[in-house]
This record gives structure tokens, sequence and C-alpha cells, in this order.
């Protein structure tokens, strides 16, 4: 699950991968839902825009480094 809250709104994306035994860019997303802020109902919405300057990622914990 992806979430993107802002103090105007909320969305919750799910995404599906192939596999989780090893890296995969192969993900395909199931639903978007979202709620607007002073709104205590959710309706369905788009997939979210990736951000221009967004964070990096975790560090990959399957490249065998301390658990």
């Amino acid at each position: 699950m992806l979430l993107d809250v802002t103090p105007q709104r909320a969305v919750a994306e799910w995404w599906f991968v192939d596999t989780v035994l090893s890296p995969s860019n192969n993900e395909t997303m199931a639903a978007a839902f979202e709620t607007q802020a002073g709104i205590i109902r959710l309706q369905p919405a788009a997939p979210t825009n990736p951000r221009p300057n967004a964070p990096a990622l975790a560090p990959d914990k399957l490249d065998g480094g301390d658990d």
C-alpha cells in the first residue's frame, strides 16, 4: 500500500508485485481511494503522479547485509 497524505486529502493505492523473493520492476495497481479534508467517506481515485524530488528509496535488505 502506498499512502500520499497532504493537509487537503489522503490517497491510498494498493499495488501488487509479481514476486517478493527477488528484485522486480513488475507491478500492477489494484485500486486507489481518496478522501478530501473534512469529508468522511472514501471515493475511487486515480493513481498519484510521481514526485519530481522524491526521497531516496530504502536500502535493499537482499544485498546480503546484516539484518
